[in-house]
């Protein structure tokens, strides 16, 4: 190997920063973090109509329906009643719910899918005793395509051990388990009344457990449906949650941590002036000790100038943003790791 010139200066080439990812992910050192939204768009018609759908259906002002946080919190105060945030929570659980059902109805009979129909039947004699993870994986949720195409497959055929998403479902899971792998799932306690004790020995907190390729963390930050209380919904929500999380240490455990400063972050599916994005910023991301290079993924066709700004913006945390479709990010990742 020729010796190195001290002082001469190495061009720098404009895909660096994709390769330093690529060589992150084959170590291992990437964090995947997963929106509500990207879950939303795989599975329940897309977010914004989501949205939209569930503001016209609780007769929500438009002025006070532009976001979810916004409409759950609209909801909360005018309910006027102790404790209406945990009603709001499984309100809105039992709301997509039904969204999944009736979009499951509408594609068996669309493509008279005989067996579809009677999962359906059953599924709507237990809608009470399911929840939203556990209704959608019995009607085969989401229909899980070849690994080259199905975002999901692909994050979880990575090489990864620990996960972090602000989705309030467990569709990675149910990925990962189709990848031939035993993930555990924990949800993050961030205000007292959240109890997640399922009464089994697989306790993602418990000291002999260490995440890893095969037995990988999966963290859900703003709550997951089968703890419905563990939901960051309404806009009070994201901000107890930030002010807690940020004055308890405690709440974000040494494992998560270490994972946040010693790896790549990989944001996936934000919006970047959504709540979720900014509890997430404020409480974890700009808090890191060490800072690798990590990527956002935006889905946005903004101006120019709306563009430059959203690029300085990541440039302070140290991010890199790719424009374009998740999927087509995840295929590029994917192909990367093959070629």
């Amino acid at each position: 190997m020729p010796r190195i010139q001290i002082g001469a200066k190495q061009a720098a080439r404009p895909n660096d920063w994709r390769q330093a990812v690529l060589d992150q992910l084959r170590s291992g050192k990437v964090l995947p973090i997963i929106s509500n939204r990207f879950h939303d768009d795989l599975l329940l018609g897309g977010h914004d109509q989501l949205v939209r759908d569930y503001a016209e259906h609780y007769r929500i002002p438009h002025e006070s329906g532009g976001d979810l946080p916004a409409a759950a919190q609209y909801k909360t105060v005018m309910r006027e009643v102790a404790g209406a945030g945990d009603f709001i929570r499984r309100e809105y659980l039992e709301f997509v719910k039904s969204r999944l059902m009736d979009l499951a109805e509408a594609e068996a009979k669309k493509s008279n899918d005989n067996n579809l129909a009677g999962l359906l039947e059953d599924e709507e004699s237990q809608f009470d005793e399911h929840d939203f993870s556990t209704l959608a994986a019995n009607l085969g949720y989401p229909r899980f395509d070849v690994p080259e195409k199905d975002p999901l497959l692909i994050l979880a055929g990575f090489d990864l051990p620990v996960y972090l998403t602000t989705s309030f479902h467990g569709m990675l899971e149910q990925a990962l388990r189709r990848a031939g792998k035993q993930p555990r799932s924990m949800v993050c306690c961030w205000h007292p009344r959240i109890t997640t004790d399922d009464g089994t020995d697989n306790d993602p907190l418990a000291a002999d457990y260490r995440p890893s390729v095969q037995e990988p963390l999966v963290c859900h930050l703003h709550g997951l449906d089968s703890c419905p209380e563990s939901l960051v919904l309404s806009e009070d929500d994201h901000l107890s949650f930030l002010v807690n999380v940020s004055r308890d240490r405690h709440l974000i455990p040494n494992r998560l941590r270490q994972a946040l400063n010693d790896s790549s972050l990989l944001l996936l599916g934000y919006d970047l002036a959504a709540w979720d994005f900014r509890t997430l910023l404020y409480s974890l991301i700009k808090n890191r000790s060490y800072r690798l290079q990590s990527v956002c993924v935006l889905q946005l066709q903004p101006s120019q100038e709306e563009q430059a700004y959203l690029n300085r913006y990541m440039d302070e945390v140290d991010f890199k943003v790719f424009w374009g479709d998740t999927t087509e990010y995840l295929q590029q990742l994917y192909a990367g790791l093959r070629g």
